[in-house]
């Protein structure tokens, strides 16, 4: 950060001038004006070594602008003239505070009536809350803040809603047609009996296959009898017959 200070030989001259142009002091009509002074420069930097200020602080600088550049260069600092303005040190730190205690909730429901005039329609739900003062981690009465005691109610019963509608299906065999081209089921959706024709569909027979092809001839099964006496089958026919 740096300041520009205010010449104070140039107003000094000036006013000496507008004094003798007016004749106040007789003074001679040949006036000599001196040299403008240099203006002085002051500079403020933060400062964060603690060889001057052990927690920190401003260091102040100033000088004469020799070079007229506006910028208070290295070589225009007056070292003499630097001050150092500190930070404060932290203080010791206090004594640890007391535990806080622990906030309790409870939540109850309750039927309507039991609560007086809360939620007198249909009941509801009583939220409690307090200071855990004996830190048993239990609400006890004692503990209870009323004033923040909340109560939340159900709703009341709505109205007896109409009857819903009874619905149904019916399916008939759909003959050959627009509907179906190889006839099929039509599935029609009843509503208290009544049909919803906007509602009907139909299930269609798929159409018919392809012939397949023709199956290889079968051989021909050929019988044979003959007659035999008794006992020429060994236990087959004790009395004779035919194979």
């Amino acid at each position: 950060m740096l300041y520009k200070s205010f010449n104070p030989y140039y107003l000094l001259g000036s006013a000496a001038l507008l004094t003798c142009a007016l004749g106040a002091f007789g003074c001679s009509s040949k006036v000599i004006v001196g040299e403008n002074g240099l203006d002085a420069l002051i500079s403020i930097t933060d400062d964060t070594s603690t060889d001057n200020c052990v927690a920190g602080g401003l260091k102040i600088e100033n000088g004469l602008d020799i070079n007229k550049n506006g910028v208070l260069d290295k070589e225009e600092i007056e070292p003499a003239n630097t001050r150092y303005l500190c930070n404060g040190v932290s203080g010791a730190a206090g004594e640890q505070g007391t535990s806080g205690q622990n906030v309790l909730v409870n939540t109850a429901t309750f039927a309507p009536g039991d609560e007086g005039e809360n939620c007198l329609m249909a009941g509801g739900i009583k939220i409690e809350s307090g200071f855990d003062t004996n830190s048993d981690g239990v609400l006890e009465a004692e503990e209870i803040i009323a004033e923040n005691t909340m109560y939340i109610c159900h709703g009341s019963q709505g109205e007896q809603g109409n009857s819903g509608t009874s619905a149904s299906i019916k399916t008939t065999p759909e003959p050959i047609g627009p509907n179906c081209a190889n006839g099929g089921v039509m599935v029609e959706i009843l509503l208290n009996g009544e049909a919803m024709t906007d509602e009907t569909t139909y299930i269609c027979n798929g159409n018919q296959g392809l012939q397949g092809e023709q199956g290889i001839a079968g051989h021909n099964m050929l019988i044979k009898t003959t007659q035999f006496a008794a006992g020429a089958e060994g236990s087959n026919c004790s009395e004779g017959g035919g194979v």
